[in-house]
């Protein structure tokens, strides 16, 4: 599974900042949640969005409203799960290779050009 490390250099993140996984939580204006798996950069108010590839920030974002909760990664059978720490309580669940396959294709690599048929 894509890991923190790997997170880290592929989107250049330097170091100094030590990164936290998180669960982001969006509320649209109908009341309906969504829960996404997130990167905090711990000492800002930044968080990666790893599933959308890009940095977000929580905040009140008419009419969607984003909070991000640090959470604690637990490995669970095939899949591995996120949990939020303290008195929210969300989740974020993915198989264990859902992420691979969505960072997979992002770098050149031999076995890149033998799995796709042009």
């Amino acid at each position: 599974m894509v890991n923190k490390k790997f997170l880290r250099e592929f989107f250049g993140i330097p170091r100094k900042y030590r990164l936290v996984w998180a669960v982001i939580v969006e509320t649209n204006k109908d009341g309906a949640k969504s829960c996404r798996l997130g990167l905090l950069l711990d000492g800002t108010p930044k968080v990666l969005d790893v599933m959308k590839r890009k940095f977000v920030q929580s905040e009140l974002l008419l009419p969607v409203k984003r909070m991000t909760y640090p959470a604690k990664k637990r490995p669970d059978g095939k899949c591995v799960q996120f949990d939020t720490l303290g008195d929210v309580h969300e989740t974020v669940r993915l198989n264990k290779n859902e992420l691979d396959v969505e960072y997979f294709t992002a770098h050149y690599s031999p076995e890149l050009m033998e799995t796709f048929v042009f």
